[in-house]
């Protein structure tokens, strides 16, 4: 029974994240090349061109967000279906021609981000669980957190 249980709720929460994310590209052309994703939930990875940069993660589902220019370097947003509970966080893929940053995972699982550039800087608002807000910053190769530095996982 716990068994049935578990991969109803499995199914469930894999049909709500596509919902979610069905009509995000898993495709993006930078200066350096092609952002893909690909896998399946539990089972997802990301490359440029050919060549994998990420090992595969437990993530539902990966997408990409947005994409920004900043001088030699295109930015890209993706968002990531971490869990049944928390269906949405981020991080951040820097691409230049001489190589690819990825930042560590952030946000509040809010999957209606305020997104703004200004300039070289990147700001996401959010909402956390209680309904505060959360301002994330990614800025020369940063992410901050209401003005705290996240540190690599």
């Amino acid at each position: 029974m716990i068994s049935i249980l578990r991969n109803f709720l499995f199914l469930a929460t894999a049909l709500l994240v596509g919902s979610v994310f069905a009509d995000d590209n898993t495709t993006i052309a930078t200066r350096a090349g092609k952002l893909s994703i690909t896998g399946d939930a539990g089972n997802v990875s990301l490359f440029l061109d050919r060549k994998k940069l990420s090992t595969e993660t437990d993530s539902l589902r990966m997408s990409f967000k947005s994409k920004f220019v900043l001088n030699d370097k295109d930015v890209v947003l993706v968002a990531d279906g971490v869990s049944a509970t928390c269906q949405l966080n981020f991080f951040v893929t820097v691409v230049s021609k001489y190589d690819v940053k990825i930042s560590p995972s952030f946000g509040t699982c809010d999957d209606g981000p305020q997104v703004i550039q200004s300039g070289a800087r990147i700001m996401l608002n959010m909402k956390d669980e209680k309904g505060k807000r959360v301002k994330y910053i990614f800025e020369n190769g940063v992410i901050s957190e209401n003005g705290k530095v996240l540190k690599a996982q």
